[in-house]
């Protein structure tokens, strides 16, 4: 056996690979879980056209610069990514927060369209708006509105918890 990777899944919910031919079935329950594959399965398994756009989009992720750049997801020489660029919890945190709006666009244009998505859903689930800019470019970049989001949430939230004090 050779080197095993660590392959982790950025996105809220299950992802499950299954390629019958390779005999090869993986798991990942939810966001933040690993699995640790055969750097030669790995290899073989990037053939597969779902398994290629999970690992090119970020919705899977391999934090091993050197297999990311022998399975051709980064470029030769490569030290800290650049292709493939995944934001963390506090990393959206901080860009929604505290960064000027340019740093957010330059930073949040450099995510895959999947991993926009889930900064909008980050926003929205936490209800961190940041400003009217940002939650403005969001919604030009994924068609889906903060704002309005946020507030059906929150009377959501207010007629659940009116029902409740009636009952």
């Amino acid at each position: 056996m050779g080197k095993k990777v660590d392959v982790f899944s950025t996105i809220s919910g299950q992802v499950v690979v299954e390629i019958p031919d390779m005999h090869f079935r993986a798991h990942w329950a939810d966001k933040g879980a690993k699995v640790k594959i055969d750097e030669e399965k790995l290899e073989d398994i990037m053939f597969d056209p779902s398994v290629d756009y999970m690992l090119q989009n970020g919705i899977l992720y391999i934090e091993d610069m050197d297999t990311k750049i022998k399975l051709g997801l980064e470029e030769e020489g490569t030290t800290k990514p650049t292709n493939i660029i995944v934001w963390n919890d506090a990393d959206k945190k901080k860009y929604i927060t505290l960064k000027p709006i340019h740093e957010f666009k330059e930073g949040f244009d450099k995510l895959s369209h999947d991993q926009q998505i889930a900064v909008a859903e980050y926003m929205i689930k936490n209800e961190l708006v940041g400003s009217m800019e940002k939650a403005d470019y969001v919604k030009k970049k994924t068609e889906i509105d903060i704002i309005n989001a946020v507030r059906l949430n929150k009377e959501s939230r207010e007629s659940d918890q009116k029902e409740n004090k009636e009952a």
